[in-house]
């Protein structure tokens, strides 16, 4: 009984609890603290973009337009925290004002313009620090109390009581900092789980957070919590594309204070994760070996409507949780998904380099399509089918990228293709919500036939001398350039398409000319 008595003490102060660490210098920031203890860090993602299509000379080009405060909540934003017993840590620099614009979405260009005109010095600050804190934390707040600042680290205090009775709220004003007389004002905000015992974590935080908050000097990046740019070669050095593209920017400041991330910047994309980096080099290293042969098989075999370029995010998830909780409930199956708004191909980790690769090569594609295409949605099974031919691409010894047969999906093919033949034209024509909906096994059938349906298109089609869809994939391009809507773009194509010769055709090829199909090379 003693003992039970014990065991629901030790619960009870542990769940009262917000364990702090021991100070760290976070350089970027220009400010020493204590962070949860053993935090993991909470990356902001990238702005969603929508995306306009601008139709010039018969040519194509998007453009990216996004909520301004979207762009400047990942300006403030220093960094997110949290820890395994559902603790949050949200630190914030209120140096600019939120932009005011007139469109509900901006341009890049017009939200760096309202930025730099946005800008605060800190007596400004103080006076708007209500409006910046609801702005910043989404919750609101009622008037502030100034608390007695501890030590000469900080100047000022204010604790802003909150709607949210599990958050506490907090702004401060460092004295001084690395080479700035007049610094900014920071926001930190701490949300911990509702059982919690919140006036015991308010003392918590501000003997433990705040009264511990430091302004060391700035000088040595070596001395800090820093995010690792990963190297996987000191004799092979790729100058990148685009340097200072707004997403390479993005990307770099959104982990800049994770030392459990790593970054690396190759052509065309940002590889950001938390996974091991004596993991992540062997993927690094494929994907510098094939991505730029890719880009030029996707390039020759799905030719681009505009000649626009993009550069792509690639996070790769340590803990699937982490990835579930980042793409959402509803895309738990999935194993990576290409999220064309924020220009992101975001990956759970799996067992083996040769499976993330994979993946990668299969979302490549997706991240290809989106720009090629001007971000126009492509048919499912186009767009899928594509990924998946394009995920089962080698390397042979000359270099040389070799088409390989899906295994499994030819042998569903195969032994569902009279049924398949009979759905074949409304499939053709299905939505995205259809092909993803259903079991896993429905799924697979539906990834089986989209596969099937691209490798015949792009290995089979090009050998037949009667080929009645010798120019489907050209044809879907053009239509879709045109009515900028893929359901009508697939009814023209399939108004011209004599469905039951391509049915034949489909068939003759999966069942008597499979064999000759797996040696012809589409890039020759």
């Amino acid at each position: 009984m003693k003992r039970l008595i014990l065991l629901v003490v030790s619960l009870t102060v542990t769940l009262h609890a917000v364990d702090f660490g021991a100070v760290k210098n976070y350089p970027k920031i220009g400010l020493a603290f204590p962070n949860l203890r053993q935090a993991q860090a909470d990356p902001v993602p990238p702005p969603e973009a929508y995306t306009y299509i601008r139709v010039e000379s018969d040519n194509l080009t998007k453009v990216d337009q996004f909520k301004p405060y979207d762009l400047w909540y990942r300006r403030a934003c220093c960094g997110r925290w949290f820890d395994l017993s559902g603790n949050q840590l949200i630190l914030g620099r209120l140096s600019h004002d939120l932009p005011v614009a007139t469109e509900e979405k901006v341009t890049r260009e017009t939200f760096e313009q309202l930025f730099n005109t946005a800008e605060l010095t800190s007596s400004e600050a103080e006076k708007e620090m209500k409006v910046l804190v609801e702005a910043f934390s989404g919750y609101k707040v009622g008037v502030s109390q100034k608390l007695p600042q501890s030590g000469r680290a900080l100047s000022a205090i204010y604790a802003f009581p909150c709607e949210k009775t599990n958050a506490l709220i907090y702004t401060f004003h460092p004295s001084q900092m690395e080479g700035d007389n007049n610094p900014d004002w920071f926001c930190v905000i701490i949300e911990v789980p509702a059982v919690r015992d919140i006036s015991k974590v308010k003392a918590q935080v501000e003997a433990d957070f705040l009264g511990k908050i430091e302004t060391p000097s700035r000088s040595s990046e070596e001395k800090g919590v820093v995010v690792e740019e990963l190297a996987v070669s000191k004799k092979e050095q790729y100058p990148i594309d685009m340097p200072n593209h707004p997403v390479r920017l993005e990307a770099r400041k959104s982990i800049e204070n994770y030392d459990s991330w790593w970054i690396h910047e190759t052509e065309g994309f940002v590889i950001l994760s938390d996974v091991c980096s004596e993991t992540g080099k062997p993927v690094v290293m494929e994907l510098r070996k094939t991505l730029p042969l890719l880009k030029k098989a996707f390039t020759a075999l799905v030719p681009p409507l505009t000649l626009d370029q993009d550069i792509a995010i690639i996070r790769i998830f340590q803990r699937p949780e982490d990835y579930v909780n980042y793409v959402g409930r509803d895309k738990a199956w999935s194993s990576g998904l290409w999220m064309p708004a924020r220009r992101e191909l975001v990956l759970r980790e799996v067992p083996s380099t040769a499976a993330i690769s994979k993946t990668l090569r299969h979302e490549a594609f997706h991240q290809y399509l989106s720009t090629a295409y001007c971000l126009l949605v492509a048919p499912a099974r186009m767009n899928e089918g594509h990924a998946m031919f394009f995920e089962n691409v080698s390397l042979n010894p000359k270099g040389k990228l070799v088409f390989e047969e899906d295994e499994r999906s030819a042998r569903l093919l195969l032994e569902n293709l009279d049924t398949l033949l009979l759905l074949l034209p409304d499939f053709m024509k299905t939505s995205y919500a259809d092909f993803y909906a259903g079991t896993d096994a429905q799924r697979e059938m539906k990834y089986a036939l989209a596969w099937g349906l691209v490798y015949y298109l792009q290995k089979g089609v090009p050998t037949e001398s009667k080929a009645t869809a010798k120019n489907l994939l050209q044809n879907l391009g053009i239509e879709l350039a045109d009515t900028q809507n893929y359901a009508q773009a697939m009814e023209r194509v399939l108004a011209t398409l004599d469905m039951k010769d391509f049915q034949s055709s489909f068939k003759e090829f999966w069942v008597q000319r499979r064999s000759a199909a797996k040696k012809y090379d589409p890039l020759k």
